[in-house]
């Protein structure tokens, strides 16, 4: 929740700024396994009393954790959304109002379709591929649970 008192606001308006947890945003329990919301989330906004309601604008920034669709390696991706807009109507029978769901709605509509590290990723090698295929199907045989173990040690005598 990030709410703003409207008792407040003159006729310039104020300025609303500063940095929150993702919590606050309720980016902690997404859908998607691919992205996690590790660092806050930075705001600047100006909110403003206008004719019919309230008006928030400003930017939004944060960073989040993924993993390439190329290459499959971890990385940070930078989310920024410059032009924040809100018109919250009849919001002067109101006493405050809560921003965060609509700031939350922006976050997730700036996610791109594919996340990848960059531009020039020349994506996963087929040797580390093959590598990494290897090396899962040797922990598969090292499971206690394998059922293939104990004719594998028939073959050790």
């Amino acid at each position: 929740m990030l709410k703003i008192s409207i008792n407040n606001l003159d006729l310039g308006g104020i300025d609303f700024s500063g940095d929150s947890t993702p919590e606050k945003f309720n980016l902690q329990n997404l859908d998607n396994d691919e992205i996690e919301f590790t660092e806050p989330i930075i705001y600047n906004l100006h909110i403003s009393q206008v004719s019919g309601g309230v008006l928030v604008a400003g930017s939004l920034k944060t960073d989040l954790s993924t993993t390439c669709g190329r290459c499959l390696e971890d990385f940070k991706m930078p989310i920024e959304i410059p032009d924040v807009c809100h018109f919250y109507e009849d919001a002067g029978n109101l006493n405050e109002i809560d921003i965060a769901p609509e700031l939350r709605e922006d976050l997730l509509l700036s996610l791109p379709m594919k996340y990848i590290c960059s531009e020039d990723c020349p994506g996963i090698s087929i040797d580390t591929l093959m590598q990494k295929k290897s090396e899962e199907f040797d922990e598969k045989l090292q499971d206690e649970n394998n059922p293939w173990k104990e004719l594998d040690a028939l073959s050790d005598l």
